[in-house]
Order: structure tokens, then sequence, then C-alpha cells
């Protein structure tokens, strides 16, 4: 995709789940090669945009074009595969640490042995090579978090998609994990939409911010730039740059390889 063309068009997009609107009046461009942060309280409606982005879930108001497809109608498989999305509970495949990042590459065609050797380089990348053989079931969550976004950049996406991804990660490893992360996204030309209750993983690989109170858009700007001007974002991280007050715990039921969610949920992120 060209440099600067549009990845992500919305315009005035909403989403009602049950009668009950989770997001109204969303407008935001995305361009190429872009890093956007999206950061608010809980239930502001983060997950449910992500959501969106996804191609997961329809709007129910406005107009979003991804890769200028309009969402709603039926998505191509491979628009769908121009994207990967990584969830906070993104669940991982049964089987081996190499199989999960493997198998997404064979689904779209790569031949078993490329296949093999890409999901290793990968792997090798985020630290995982030693641990290829093992079950993927037996990691910790710093390692199934690294797993995840290997797995999620091993199909070489145009957008990717970040719901929380540092999470489970322990302070230690954070700062030299977002450095990876940036150092790859800028590398590989990838556009970036990042969901995060810690304004440090904004500041380290996002550009700009888009701000989200009761599933409405309440301010936009560059990522440092917003921090020093913006009083409801300095509300928002009380105690510095960490994370957001009294977060809440994991979000909706996400099933990162089937995309599944549960809507009954929606509202709560």
């Amino acid at each position: 995709m060209k440099a600067d063309s549009p990845v992500v068009v919305a315009e005035g997009v909403g989403r009602a789940v049950r009668g009950r609107s989770i997001l109204d009046g969303i407008d935001l461009v995305v361009r190429a090669g872009e890093r956007w942060g999206i950061v608010g309280p809980n239930g502001a409606g983060k997950t449910t945009l992500l959501h969106l982005l996804a191609l997961l879930v329809p709007p129910t108001a406005g107009r979003l074009a991804v890769f200028g497809l309009p969402a709603g109608g039926r998505i191509p498989v491979a628009v769908r595969r121009r994207l990967s999305v990584v969830f906070q509970d993104g669940r991982l495949l049964s089987g081996s640490v190499l199989r999960n990042v493997a198998l997404p590459l064979r689904l779209r065609g790569v031949p078993r042995r490329e296949a093999r050797r890409r999901a290793e380089r990968w792997l090798e990348a985020f630290g995982l090579l030693a641990l290829a053989g093992r079950r993927a079931g037996s990691l910790s969550g710093g390692e199934r978090a690294r797993l995840n976004l290997a797995r999620a950049l091993a199909v070489e996406p145009e957008l990717l998609l970040l719901d929380e991804p540092f999470a489970a990660v322990d302070a230690s490893s954070r700062k030299p994990l977002q450095t990876l992360l940036r150092s790859i996204v800028e590398r590989e030309g990838t556009t970036l939409v990042l969901i995060s209750h810690d304004y440090r993983d904004l500041l380290a690989l996002t550009d700009q911010v888009l701000v989200l109170a009761g599933g409405r858009a309440v301010d936009r700007g560059p990522t440092a730039a917003l921090w020093a001007r913006s009083s409801r974002v300095q509300a928002l991280f009380p105690d510095g740059f960490g994370s957001i007050a009294k977060a809440g715990g994991p979000g909706p039921a996400t099933d990162a390889a089937a995309g599944v969610i549960d809507e009954g949920d929606e509202g709560g992120r």
C-alpha cells in the first residue's frame, strides 16, 4: 500500500448492542505507516472499536472502511489476511509453540518448509526459539504475550491491532519488548493501532492518540504533546505515566484465532 494511503476511514461510526450504545460518532483516519494509540477509562469502548477495525463486528451507524472496503458486508478472506489482531486474552492454539506460528502461515498457502523457516525466524526474534518444541499451554504469561506478537507479525500484516499486548509482561521485560516491536513496525512499515492502560506503551510505540470516554472521541493529538496539554488524559493517569487508576481485569472472552467474541460483554471496555 502506498505511503499515506488511508488504511482506516471511520465517519460517524457507532456500535449498539441490544439497544445500548457502545460507540457513537467516531471519526478517525489512519494512514499507511501511522501508529495510533487508543486510551480511555474502562467502558469507554476501546475494545469495541478494535473489534470494528478488525472487521469482527459491523458498525450499526456511520461509515467504516478498512483497506477501502466498506465494513458490514461480506469481507473477502484476502482482505482479512491483510491485518492481524492480538487481544489481551488472545488464546493460543493447541500443540507446540512452533505450530502456533507456523499454522497461520500454512493456512495462507505457505509451503511447509518455508512456514517452518519463517516461524523459527520470528520465534528467534522474540526470544522463543529455544521453546519451539514446548507445549504452548505451558508458557508463562510473558512468554505467551511474546508468542502472540510473533504469531501476529509472522504473517506480515499491513495493519496490526493490539489490545493490551504487554499486560502479562513483567516490568524488566517491558521496555526491551517495546523497543523490539517498534523496530519491527518501523522496518516493515506496518500500520499500528494500540490499546493500552499504560501511557508509557503509547509513548514508546505510537505517534498519535485517540481518547475515548463514554463511547465518544473526546480528544486526540500527537502522543507526547497530548500528555503535556490534556488534563483529561493526565486525569486518567494520576500516578504519572503508569496504568490507569482502577483499571479493570481482562475484557470479554476472545478467541484471536477464530475471531469469536461475546457481544454481551462488549461494553465493558
